[in-house]
């Protein structure tokens, strides 16, 4: 009886602790992983997809200045309707937002106080299927000093997608 016991703790101990040791590396299994310029669809949302096309960096854009010792980086992509009906950009517009990674930080997208996709200049209220727009841009505020590696969505704890930006 007590070999029994022995026996089985030499089995259930090894196992736990490979479960322990390894439960990080299996979780992140289901990390979707893209490229720059590289297309993903059904994101943010299932009818879309969207391609990172361009990064830069600027101290001011529009009448926004970065705080002091910050920059602004800008992340260019854009959007496909990869649906077969039309889509109404408010949609895409609202969806959440991937977080940017640099050096050992994250920063949330950021336009005045509201998170959303944004579109330089006029644009359609809708995508008919097939139908791309490619002016679109987020921008971060980040220390100043650093380059962006990775967008990250939807969170830096749970990450579901990464882009790997350099």
């Amino acid at each position: 009886m007590v070999r029994k016991a022995v026996i089985g703790l030499a089995v259930v101990i090894p196992t736990i602790l490979l479960v322990i040791f390894f439960a990080p590396s299996l979780l992140r299994m289901g990390v979707r992983r893209f490229s720059f310029n590289e297309e993903i669809k059904s994101f943010p949302i299932k009818k879309t997809s969207v391609t990172f096309t361009a990064w830069s960096t600027m101290k001011t854009f529009s009448y926004h200045h970065a705080r002091e010792g910050n920059i602004f980086v800008f992340i260019d992509y854009t959007v496909r309707n990869i649906g077969d009906t039309e889509l109404e950009l408010t949609d895409f517009a609202f969806a959440d937002t991937p977080i940017l990674k640099y050096g050992n930080y994250y920063a949330d997208a950021k336009i005045g106080i509201v998170t959303y996709w944004s579109f330089h200049g006029t644009y359609p209220l809708e995508l008919m299927p097939n139908q791309s727009l490619t002016n679109g841009y987020l921008y971060f505020e980040i220390l100043e000093g650093y380059q962006p590696t990775e967008l990250v969505f939807p969170s830096k704890e749970s990450p579901q997608i990464i882009i790997k930006i350099s």
